[in-house]
This record gives structure tokens, C-alpha cells and sequence, in this order.
């Protein structure tokens, strides 16, 4: 069917913060160009009444409205001046919650988030809105018989005041009842412990709803519901019926990739979500590229709080052959994962690697027993594409020659990503990687414990991990690290964006010589994250094999 063009509406004499509002009530008439002068006319009284509608909502009972008809050759426009006049001003406001939410400190903020007190100008909007967050708030922390006693607005225009009495009565607050619970997928005391609600606590409909998302990433069930009981509630109690049904006991995955670092890549899982009705789940994945090649096999299982605790085992071969090193390694691991409180992921692991590698003209064989300690955060308002966000990462981790290891060794990592909206849509991104060991020679450190820079999420400019020390012309890795990155992106059309970044930052022992890459890029931000192209530039072309620039490829968040 063909697109039947509409007319325009523009508005004159109001301020921009209340323009899109009265807008908004205009958006449903249909205003079509085709229209004749009666119909034009019948648009006119409609735009009208439903502009006095909005200013009336917003405070404004005696502006005054001006239309105007005007025609060009493809389509007529409706102007309307305004002349807002004074606004209604509240004279005497009476607003009172009673009940067990009297002195709740989160429903007396809401009096405040919509301030409605004597000599504030009136708005309708806020009227309602507080209305509704007060029941909303009820029905989340379980005041399941608040109502609304007394609701009432009365307006004077020739004063150009109102006045506004409002009481609401919370009634009592309901608790939590007895677990009704349908599931036969786990152990039903391993189930129960992975909830958070309690009978006889206060009812809060937040636990239910984390409870819900908790259970669903566990990758056990297929169907989660949670709801409260509210025609089965006896004496203020509320019984809580807990659903769950099996999920698919296996899954298959397999993907295809690539980067400028690792060349085209293939993986694939294959993963057991229910070995048993303990919990316990295990994982085979295959990851193959010209640079990293990588087995790994991982079980794992509920550990202490099964709501926060895992505990994992890994045994993994590794092949990696790129331009600084080439190694081959067989890794076992033993992991305790734990999320606490505060939202940081902490882990305690112990990894036995035997690794076999060849660095610039040396070849060695290491065996080491490496425990270490690690948190985690990521903040982000949308972790695909976020506005503002963050994540961190510290590791602390290390090995003794007189246990088990050929070497000794005491290594910190941290890496730290911040993203935040700027002024004329410009999104800025940080980045800093950071590392540092404690050894006597760089021979102590591990070559896969060593440190080096360039690449894709590194310094762009430069080959991947083709910056660090050298020895006989060759990058042998370094002891230490620091790399930095500041980007600037900003959108151009739907989900294209543009991008400027500067990278700095080396891998080195005694003396630390930065190398630097600036650029520019193009992003598409796709629904499963960011697909980035960028032409790195490197300003050391010693560095960079006398490269005038560089191509790099990539795809994943950005957080």
C-alpha cells in the first residue's frame, strides 16, 4: 500500500522542555496531506483541544493558542503560536500515607521525586505519576491491600491556583509463606539452597525476580516461574509457588571467526548441563586458529552457597605459535568461584602447567605449580552496546622453586575498561592493561607468563604481541607491562559509528620505551556486540618493521 503523507505540526512561543510533551499529544491525528478544507478545519478544533489537554496537564489552564494554516506544493502545516500565560500554581496541598509505610524512608522519597507542595507550579503528570509509583512500590514490597482513600484536585482558573488533598493507606506489609515447589531436575535440598526467599521475611518482589534470573543462568531448566499466592494469603502470609522444569540435559556450539591477531578461527563446545541431580556439569571445547590452538575440558559443581559459589576443574592443550614465542603446554587447574556482595567476582585457583617453548634461539622445558587470587567487576547500562560502563580485573599470582616449580616468580595484572557518554554524541573509551612481576631474570618467568604488547586490543600499529624486549633481534617477552588507550567514537548513520584512538604503552624488564599507534576506525555495532575495523598508524616504524600502517580486524565487547 502506498505511504499516505502527513501533515506537519509546529509550535512557537513555549519552551523546549515542554515542546515534545504537547507534540506527543498531537501524534495520533490523522492529519493527512489529502485532505480538503472541512477536514482541514475538523483537524484544526482536534490539534486544538488536545493542545489545551496538554498544557492543561503540564500547569497552563489560560494560555491561549493561535493556528494557522499554510500550504507549499506538496503538503499543507499547521502552526500554532502559544501564549503560555502564568502557571497554575498548587495553593494547598494535603498528601498523607498512612499505614505500615508511614515512615518508610522509600515511599516518603517519592514525595519528592514528584513534588507536588504548596507553591510549586501544578502538573498533572506528576499527580499521577505519584499515584502510581506509590501503588507500584506497594505491590513490589508486598502492601497487597494498599488503596487510595481520598484522591482529588481541585482548580480555580480564575486564581490560577489548585488544590490537591491525596491519601493513600498502605495497609499491612504481607510476608513470605510456605515454598510451594514443582521441580524434579535437582536435588530438592540443593534447589532450596539456591533460593533466596524465607519464609517470614518481609515480602519483597525483587528477591523473587533475582531468584528467577539466578536460576535461569544455571542452565538447568528450560521453564522458571516464581509467583506469589496472593488468593492463598492467610493472616498477612503469602505462599510462593516455585515452578521449574528441565532444561535440555546437553548442547552443541560451533562458530566461526576472525582477527587480525589470530587469522580466521573455528570453535566448538560441547557442554553437559546436568551430569547428575547434584549439580555438577561439564564442557569439552575446541578452539583452532594459524596462532592459538586450544583443548580444554572443564567439570564443575555447587559449591558452599550454591547461589554464589562454583567450584571448577580444567585440564586444557594449548598450542601457540605466533611471532614472538611458540609453546605447547598441558594446563590442570583447580578453581574456586565465588560473587560476593559488593558485586566482584573473586577466584582462588591452583594450575599445574608443563609447558614446552621455543623463544627467540632458546628452547626449554618448565614444569610449575601456580596458585593465585583474582577479582572482577563489570558495570555496564547495556552490555552491548553500552553509553557508560566499566569493568576491572586484578590478578595476583606467582610460583616457588621449593614447591614442585622450576622457578619462582610473584606476577600482578590488572586491567581496567571506563566508557561514557560525552557531549555531541561522542561515546569515550579508556583502556589500561597493566602488569608486573617479581623475579630475578626474565628466564624465571614462564614463557606464557611473560608480557607483550601490539595488536587488535592492544597498541594498534603494530603485529600482534610483536613489542617487548628484545634479545639477538627477537621479542622474548618482558617482566612488565603498561599499556594505555583513549578512543573517541561517535555514531553516523543507524548502527555505523566512526572512531579515533591513540594506543601507547610497552612490554619491557629494566627500561620502559613506549611505542605509539594512532588511527582511525569504523565500527557497526551488530546485536551481538561490535565489529571493528581500524587503520592503526605506528609513530616507531622500527618498531613496526618500517610498516607505514596496519590493518586490524576485530570483534567482541568492548567492555
Amino acid at each position: 500500500m502506498p505511504v499516505i503523507s502527513q501533515a506537519d505540526f509546529m509550535l512557537s512561543g513555549i519552551p523546549n522542555a515542554i515542546e515534545k510533551p504537547l507534540l506527543e499529544h498531537l501524534q495520533n491525528i490523522d492529519a493527512n496531506c489529502d485532505a480538503g478544507p472541512a477536514a482541514s478545519n475538523r483537524i484544526i478544533k482536534q490539534s486544538t483541544a488536545e493542545l489545551v489537554l496538554g498544557l492543561q496537564a503540564l500547569g497552563y489552564f489560560n494560555a491561549q493558542i493561535e493556528p494557522a494554516l499554510s500550504f507549499d506544493k506538496k503538503c499543507w502545516q499547521l502552526h500554532f503560536t502559544i501564549a503560555l500565560g502564568e502557571a497554575l500554581q498548587v495553593r494547598n496541598s494535603s498528601i498523607e500515607i498512612t499505614g505500615a509505610a508511614a515512615q518508610k524512608q522509600g515511599f516518603l522519597a517519592l514525595l519528592k521525586k514528584f513534588p507536588l507542595q504548596s507553591g510549586s507550579t501544578f502538573n498533572n503528570d506528576h499527580y499521577e505519576g505519584l499515584k502510581s509509583a506509590l501503588q507500584a512500590r506497594a505491590m513490589r514490597l508486598g502492601y497487597f491491600d494498599a488503596e487510595m482513600l481520598e484522591q482529588r484536585v481541585d482548580i480555580y482558573p480564575e486564581d490560577n491556583v489548585a488544590d490537591i488533598t491525596l491519601r493513600w493507606h498502605s495497609g499491612q506489609r504481607y510476608l513470605f509463606g510456605e515454598l510451594q515447589i514443582d521441580q524434579q531436575v535437582l536435588d530438592p535440598t540443593l534447589f532450596r539452597h539456591l533460593l533466596s526467599i524465607n519464609p517470614g521475611e518481609a515480602y519483597n518482589l525483587s528477591i523473587l525476580q533475582n531468584d528467577r534470573i539466578r536460576l535461569n543462568e544455571t542452565r538447568y531448566f528450560e521453564l522458571v516461574e516464581i509467583s506469589p499466592l496472593t488468593e492463598q494469603e492467610q493472616h498477612g502470609v503469602v505462599p510462593i509457588k516455585v515452578l521449574a522444569t528441565a532444561g535440555p540435559a546437553s548442547s552443541y556450539e560451533a562458530g566461526v571467526g576472525y582477527s587480525t591477531d589470530t587469522g580466521p578461527r573455528l570453535r566448538g563446545s560441547y557442554t553437559r548441563h546436568r551430569i547428575n541431580d547434584n549439580g555438577h556439569q561439564g564442557e569439552v571445547s575446541l578452539l583452532l586458529s594459524p596462532v592459538l590452538n586450544k583443548l580444554n575440558l572443564n567439570y564443575s559443581l555447587p559449591w558452599r552457597d550454591p547461589r554464589t559459589d562454583s567450584l571448577r576443574a580444567d585440564l586444557s592443550y594449548l598450542d601457540e605459535d605466533n611471532d614472538a614465542f611458540e609453546s605447547q603446554r598441558w594446563e590442570t587447574s583447580l578453581t574456586e568461584n565465588q560473587l560476593l556482595k559488593s558485586g566482584w567476582n573473586q577466584s582462588f585457583s591452583l594450575t599445574l602447567t608443563a609447558e614446552k617453548s621455543e623463544i627467540g634461539q632458546e628452547s626449554d622445558s618448565e614444569l610449575h605449580l601456580v596458585p593465585g587470587i583474582s577479582w572482577s567487576k563489570l558495570s555496564a547500562d547495556n552490555l552491548t552496546y553500552p553509553s557508560k560502563g566499566y569493568s576491572l580485573a586484578f590478578a595476583l599470582l606467582g610460583s616457588s622453586d621449593q614447591l614442585i616449580s622450576d622457578s619462582s616468580f610473584l606476577q600482578i595484572q590488572t586491567t581496567a575498561k571506563w566508557i561514557t557518554t560525552l557531549p555531541l554524541k561522542l561515546r569515550l573509551l579508556l583502556r589500561g592493561d597493566f602488569g608486573y612481576s617479581f623475579a630475578d631474570t626474565i628466564d624465571d618467568l614462564p614463557t606464557s607468563r611473560r608480557f607483550y604488547s601490539g595488536g587488535d586490543n592492544s597498541i594498534r600499529g603494530y603485529e600482534y604481541q610483536s613489542l617487548g624486549p628484545l634479545e639477538n633481534g627477537e621479542v622474548i617477552g618482558g617482566k612488565h607491562k603498561a599499556v594505555v588507550s583513549i578512543e573517541l567514537e561517535r555514531p553516523i548513520y543507524k548502527q555505523w559509528a566512526v572512531a579515533a584512538f591513540v594506543d601507547s604503552g610497552n612490554a619491557w624488564n629494566s627500561k620502559f620505551d613506549a611505542a605509539t599507534g594512532v588511527g582511525l576506525g569504523l565500527r557497526w555495532h551488530s546485536p551481538i556486540g561490535p565489529l571493528r575495523f581500524d587503520i592503526g598508524v605506528p609513530l616507531d616504524k622500527e618498531l613496526a618493521n618500517d610498516d607505514s600502517f596496519r590493518l586490524h580486524f576485530s570483534f567482541g565487547a568492548q567492555l
